[in-house]
């Protein structure tokens, strides 16, 4: 009968054992080494991006900007860092809005050809408007903190 197994035409099964088939190949080990590299740089690139952003945040505020031009026009703080006064990278603290209404509570690093401190500055806004209770130079050097409220 045509299409039947016929024992002259089928081959005698072997003995020898069936062959294992085989395994994709798996990606290389130090591939998900350099993945996982990748993965930490990245998130280190997009860490740092966000820091910048949130510190040239903090620089560009409102709050940030008085303390500074307060610092740049006080007798006593032009004599500890001189003109001009630039802000330092790591601007720290809060800054809150609320409508109307919000906190400030940042510390400036600052720099001058003489010198260098950190301007402290706490406050809140009412009604659209600022008012600080803290506004001080702290220099570098150790000395007695300058008190930004007053032109003195």
């Amino acid at each position: 009968v045509w299409g039947q197994p016929n024992s002259k035409t089928t081959p005698a099964p072997t003995s020898k054992p069936a062959l294992k088939p085989k395994l994709m190949p798996t990606a290389r080990p130090r591939n998900w080494r350099r993945l996982v590299l990748m993965g930490l740089a990245g998130a280190i690139v997009l860490g740092s991006a966000i820091a910048l952003f949130v510190f040239s945040l903090l620089k560009r505020s409102e709050p940030a900007q008085f303390a500074l031009e307060r610092a740049r026009t006080h007798p006593a703080a032009v004599a500890k860092t001189g003109i001009p006064l630039e802000v330092g990278w790591v601007v720290s603290g809060s800054l809150r809005y609320n409508g109307s209404a919000g906190t400030v509570r940042l510390s400036l690093p600052v720099r001058g050809p003489n010198g260098g401190g950190t301007i402290h500055v706490r406050g809140v806004k009412r009604d659209g408007r600022w008012s600080y209770s803290e506004l001080r130079m702290a220099p570098a050097d150790g000395t007695r903190a300058i008190d930004l409220r007053t032109l003195n």
